[in-house]
């Protein structure tokens, strides 16, 4: 498993935007991980950040993803709470990933295990560039995403 650290990329910006990748590409680090596993490829950040498209806040277009075999397939965005059941219908799917939203959007981190009791969903955190669980963190959603 290729994981990646924000904090690695100092310079690289999001798309055409002032955003920097350091600061707000938690969940474009998230896709290009699970771009990694999916396709059994390593890329960079510094590969696939400007193949994608962002709006000037510097969010991510999730159509966009077309560019790497990606699609958006299902969000729980904002719900304020760990979406489990969309979580477990995809977990066992070898086609998708799931990027937790934390803080209504504020973060992103990359699910990379099943559910253990108490501590929640195994979990890659890109910004501290270490592993955690879901419990650590105020879950508000997911977005679910995988090859086309």
């Amino acid at each position: 498993m290729v994981t990646i650290g924000q904090q690695n990329y100092p310079k690289l910006k999001l798309g055409n935007t002032n955003y920097m990748f350091s600061r707000y590409g938690c969940l474009s680090a998230v896709i290009i991980m699970g771009y990694d596993f999916l396709f059994g490829k390593t890329a960079t950040p510094v590969q696939i950040v400007p193949q994608l498209s962002y709006d000037a806040n510097g969010m991510l277009l999730w159509p966009s993803l077309k560019v790497l075999g990606l699609e958006l397939k299902e969000q729980a965005w904002h719900v304020g709470y760990l979406p489990k059941d969309m979580i477990e219908k995809w977990w066992k799917n070898q086609n998708v990933c799931c990027a937790f939203e934390i803080n209504y959007g504020v973060h992103f981190v990359w699910q990379i295990g099943g559910w253990y009791p108490i501590l929640g969903y195994k979990l890659f955190d890109p910004w501290t560039n270490k592993t955690s669980y879901s419990r650590y963190y105020k879950i508000t959603g997911c977005r679910i995403f995988g090859k086309i």
